[in-house]
């Protein structure tokens, strides 16, 4: 039942905060302590230090040739490590391994040749859809995915809120056509859901924050279990899984094997580490082995995290999935990582023009929750990576900074853009969308183009009885 076809193929807060009900306290707290962020890294204090950039600036610059200039309103750029071959990747690591704090980024900025692509493709908004829900059903799911099947067009649609099911919405119709309830206990029983990704009509991936995935059944029949935590929550081991769309992570199936990421794996982790710490574990679902990818994460967080002091790093990692390459975002990043054999990757700038270089801040767990909330708030963010299968490119959320930011909220007035890369990964466009309007975190790419949800409280057309989705289609800007 597993198809390799189906692109089947840390949360923040919020999110934990949901789902945290059904965990016990200690987790609960373990888990909200690493997501919080800390205050903007100080920027360079001493001339020595900025001698020292320069030095490194005009070395990168020598080492990566010097480029055309392109059109004085791109900004953004493409790596110079964007090469086709890791040995080429390799020979330039003050590219692709990124260095830490501010030197690298002006390094990886030096590196960066402009890109040639015409930057002048926007999302348009076009007509709606409409699911009616009941009042046993919570709109803002965590877990909503698009999927094929004989030729139509569906939308899971994970419920762990108000009543534990799943429904299957027909798109084109705009129909409810299934609902497959999932149970809490008992041999099919199955507690803290933190995602579902669907196989097809028939069979759904079930993620729990224990540390456990199942294969279940349209009877909500468990066919197939895997358990990660078998001896209780242990980080040196293996993270959580979730195949969640709130900070999209699908599943990916490639060779019989279901890849998912790694975010709190083996912490408290040095600064010099992180090139040791898997992005990704897998699991052989013919043979039950498990096991982490060869793929690592980059050098590019410079500090040491303190567990007694509780200061942490979230790579906030989000992923999408060609068929054939892995493409990966992380929170607090200038560029995206693309790699298609979970060993060795490519990093490409995807850098929003309307954001401040992203650096990924070490989180302190003693600062008040409510605090470190606001202050997470403020800071350059990377939300969804996705892969838009029909048209061939790829969509990158960037949350703007904001002021007010409020705890346990889906943060309804806060405004994003989105990046449009090309299957190059060349930048080819970037459009704003405004706050109070949109609840970006619900969005699915479909046949005829993105969808981003309305179902924002803010919004004066908010009904909690409907998903709307909203339809963004790609145009030309007109010169």
């Amino acid at each position: 039942p597993f198809s390799e076809e189906a692109s089947v193929s840390d949360k923040d807060t919020e999110a934990l905060f949901v789902f945290g009900g059904l965990i016990n306290f200690s987790y609960i707290c373990a888990e909200l302590i690493l997501y919080q962020r800390l205050k903007q890294i100080e920027s360079m204090k001493t001339k020595v230090l900025l001698a020292a950039v320069a030095v490194a600036f005009s070395f990168a610059v020598t080492s990566c040739g010097n480029k055309k200039a392109a059109d004085s309103n791109a900004t953004e750029a493409d790596s110079c490590c964007a090469a086709k071959t890791e040995q080429v990747c390799d020979s330039a690591k003050a590219c692709c391994q990124a260095a830490d704090s501010v030197l690298f980024l002006l390094i990886e900025t030096a590196c960066n040749s402009p890109s040639q692509s015409i930057k002048n493709t926007d999302l348009v908004a076009e007509d709606s859809i409409c699911f009616p829900i009941d009042e046993h059903t919570y709109y803002a799911s965590k877990s909503i995915f698009q999927f094929e099947e004989n030729g139509h067009e569906y939308l899971s649609f994970l419920d762990a809120e108000y009543s534990q099911k799943i429904n299957i919405y027909d798109i084109k119709n705009q129909k409810l056509i299934k609902t497959i309830l999932l149970q809490k206990e008992g041999p099919n029983g199955m507690n803290v859901l933190s995602g579902c990704h669907p196989l097809n009509l028939n069979h759904f991936i079930i993620t729990s924050w224990n540390g456990t995935f199942s294969l279940v059944n349209d009877k909500g029949e468990i066919e197939k279990k895997f358990d990660f935590w078998e001896k209780g929550v242990n980080f040196q081991e293996f993270d959580h899984i979730s195949f969640s769309s709130y900070s999209y992570k699908p599943a990916i199936i490639k060779d019989s094997i279901l890849y998912f990421s790694q975010s709190f794996l083996k912490h408290p982790r040095k600064k010099s580490d992180w090139n040791k710490i898997p992005m990704f574990a897998f699991a052989n679902l013919n043979t039950g082995k498990t096991g982490w990818s060869e793929l690592r994460y980059p050098l590019i967080f410079n500090k040491d995290e303190d567990f007694k002091n509780v200061k942490l790093y979230d790579p906030e990692i989000c992923y999408t999935y060609t068929g054939k390459d892995v493409v990966i975002s992380l929170g607090q990043y200038d560029s995206i990582m693309v790699s298609s054999d979970f060993k060795h990757k490519i990093s490409y700038n995807a850098k929003s023009r309307y954001l401040a270089h992203a650096y990924p801040h070490l989180q302190d767990g003693q600062i008040d929750l409510f605090k470190n909330i606001q202050i997470q708030g403020k800071l350059p963010h990377y939300s969804h990576l996705m892969y838009d299968k029909y048209r061939k490119v790829f969509y990158r959320f960037a949350l703007m900074p904001d002021d007010n930011i409020k705890p346990f909220s889906n943060n309804p007035h806060q405004s994003f853009s989105i990046i449009i890369l090309n299957k190059d990964y060349e930048i080819i466009g970037e459009t704003k969308f405004p706050g109070n309007t949109y609840a970006h975190h619900l969005c699915f790419v479909g046949k005829k183009g993105l969808y981003i949800s309305e179902n924002n409280e803010n919004n004066p057309q908010f009904d909690e009885n409907k998903l709307v989705f909203r339809c963004f289609t790609l145009q030309d800007r007109k010169k």
